[in-house]
């Protein structure tokens, strides 16, 4: 049997990979035999490892084999097709793990054709919220929903940095509900500190400066997204310092004091309208009327 792992989200792929593991070691707990091969570390015999696939098991042995990151060589995928009949016939079951691929790529459409095949793409924000929220109700928790939305903005989707988080969290609260004064207490938001830095400049009128920041971001490879959402979230916290409300919210005091900074330079009206801006750009990325990098770039030269 053939399984194809593949897809950005690593964390998602290895946690399916381990899934399948514990599943053949529980259903043959005395006779599965496991071989782990890392064509990105190892400098591994392909022949060698062909007779493997070959041998006919001893004493009902199951055969569980990964091969990691077999793309990464031509002459390895070359020689996989060559000898995909084998590959095909083996008793065993071969799973094949991989990160960045090709969709058109000859091994892809091969492992797709004879086996059964799982794509993981980057969750997008609410669902990324939605795995954060199941994780930790697993722990008997809940999660205000606020404190899921800045939860999940803060980690841009990433899904290792997500899991990280939300393990803190549960280790820090025990029983109840996590609140948002409690995620921005222990959530390391890296952006944070750059994100007012840039609605600073917007607000002082200083663009050239908020495009330099904004592109450092795009650079540096955080997603449009994950800065639209932090704009957002900026631009909500302002307007509720200017209506006199944020500290009902129970946000950090860093938050609080920022955001009743920027609020002091703009009118009611001002943010408003960048509320509005944001809407706009939103509506075009996420029915591909614009590119997402460009648009951010736009968003920040007239928000404000």
């Amino acid at each position: 049997m053939l399984i194809f792992l593949y897809g950005e989200d690593t964390y998602r792929s290895k946690r399916k990979l381990k899934e399948i593991v514990l599943y053949y070691q529980k259903k043959y707990p005395k006779s599965l035999s496991l071989e782990i091969c890392d064509f990105s570390e190892e400098n591994i015999n392909f022949q060698e490892l062909l007779s493997q696939f070959k041998q006919s098991p001893m004493f009902k042995e199951k055969k569980l084999i990964i091969l990691k990151n077999a793309f990464v060589d031509k002459q390895i995928k070359e020689e996989i097709l060559k000898n995909k009949g084998t590959l095909l016939t083996s008793d065993g079951v071969i799973i094949f793990w991989e990160a960045k691929i090709t969709e058109n790529d000859k091994l892809v459409k091969f492992l797709k054709n004879n086996g059964r095949f799982q794509k993981f793409n980057f969750l997008k924000p609410f669902q990324a919220g939605k795995w954060a929220e199941k994780e930790i109700q697993k722990k008997g928790l809940l999660i205000d929903s606020l404190a899921l939305t800045r939860l999940v903005n803060s980690t841009s989707g990433n899904l290792w940095r997500l899991s990280n988080e939300v393990n803190k969290l549960i280790n820090y609260k025990k029983k109840g509900k996590i609140s948002l004064s409690e995620v921005e207490l222990l959530v390391d938001f890296p952006a944070e500190a750059e994100i007012f830095q840039t609605i600073d400049a917007l607000a002082s009128g200083q663009k050239q400066k908020a495009l330099s920041l904004i592109q450092k971001h795009l650079e540096k490879g955080d997603s449009p997204f994950y800065l639209l959402s932090m704009i957002s979230y900026q631009l909500r916290n302002i307007l509720l310092a200017k209506t006199g409300t944020l500290k009902k919210t129970g946000v950090h005091p860093y938050t609080l004091k920022k955001s009743a900074f920027l609020a002091a330079k703009l009118s009611l009206e001002q943010i408003k309208k960048a509320y509005q801006s944001i809407f706009e750009a939103d509506f075009k990325i996420k029915t591909g009327k614009v590119f997402p990098e460009e648009e951010i770039k736009v968003l920040a030269a007239k928000i404000l």
